[in-house]
């Protein structure tokens, strides 16, 4: 959702809209293109600053970028594009708005399933459980004061 309201902006205009920016992915919306455009100027701008941003940070404190790319990337890589996918099909069944809904709640939720299940290691699981449990036992005690 972050791509649909202006993570990334188109350069600003002068004159009287000087200050304001409209994000990228609103103006293709309004051009008329496909909802799913939306989220792949967000996959190619994520990926684009990711990546820059890993050069720039491996040159700062020297570390070694492919075995980043190889422990986290490589990981990642498949889940996004199984989401991409299921994103474009449901919104080729599905459209207008109800579309849009649904295929970003499916695709979020089949995106954390992937990641959780293929891209985390069984620490970052046993992390993850804990401050999963954390949050259900925190809001269990919110429960209990109501």
């Amino acid at each position: 959702m972050r791509c649909l309201f202006g993570l990334f902006m188109a350069p600003r205009r002068r004159g009287r809209e000087r200050g304001r920016a409209l994000p990228v992915s609103w103006l293709f919306l309004l051009l008329g293109y496909p909802d799913y455009v939306a989220i792949i100027i967000f996959l190619i701008c994520e990926t684009l600053g990711s990546f820059s941003r890993v050069i720039v940070l491996s040159k700062i404190s020297k570390f070694n970028r492919h075995v980043f790319y190889k422990q986290v990337i490589l990981k990642i890589l498949p889940p996004v594009l199984a989401a991409f996918f299921i994103c474009i099909l449901l919104n080729h069944y599905i459209s207008g708005w109800i579309g849009l809904v649904l295929s970003v709640l499916v695709t979020t939720i089949v995106y954390c399933l992937l990641v959780y299940y293929f891209g985390l290691t069984q620490e970052e699981k046993n992390s993850m459980h804990g401050v999963l449990n954390s949050i259900v036992s925190r809001w269990k005690q919110f429960a209990k004061i109501k």
